[in-house]
């Protein structure tokens, strides 16, 4: 069974064509893609209904998160290992803007804010950084 299955099979979703081929695509790119790069990437092949549809069933799952960009673009990344169905890390890194090649990588940056703030209730934290990634720096 090949990568996308076996996720597919541990968070209890059908292996559908699109679902694997959604998958597949944030497996190869080790970025964060917005809806209109994936839109591209499938052309013809998937409707943006479809699309959403997928992208939904993965953030409801914890396959991925969703964040908003500099920009406002709502962008969506594959989780890291220690999200689970039961605990979402989503909030708990930041997301590192490339301003040369317009990738968009997480980074573990643990945010602690149990000691820091209080009598505020914690929804929801976005760390963006731009910079240069290291591809582009060692060109």
């Amino acid at each position: 069974m090949n990568k996308p299955a076996k996720i597919l099979e541990k968070y209890g979703l059908k292996k559908t064509k699109n679902r694997l081929d959604v998958l597949q695509l944030f497996l190869e790119n080790n970025t964060a893609l917005c809806h209109a790069d994936i839109s591209a990437f499938f052309k013809n092949k998937m409707d943006r209904v479809t699309l959403y549809r997928v992208l939904q069933s993965f953030e409801n799952k914890h396959i991925i998160h969703q964040f908003n960009d500099w920009e406002g673009i709502q962008r969506y990344a594959l989780c890291s290992s220690h999200c689970s169905i039961h605990h979402h890390h989503q909030d708990e890194h930041a997301h590192l803007l490339c301003v040369k090649c317009q990738k968009t990588f997480c980074v573990a940056w643990e945010i602690n804010t149990q000691n820091t703030i209080t009598d505020f209730a914690v929804e929801e934290i976005q760390i963006n950084v731009k910079g240069i990634c290291k591809d582009c720096k060692n060109k």
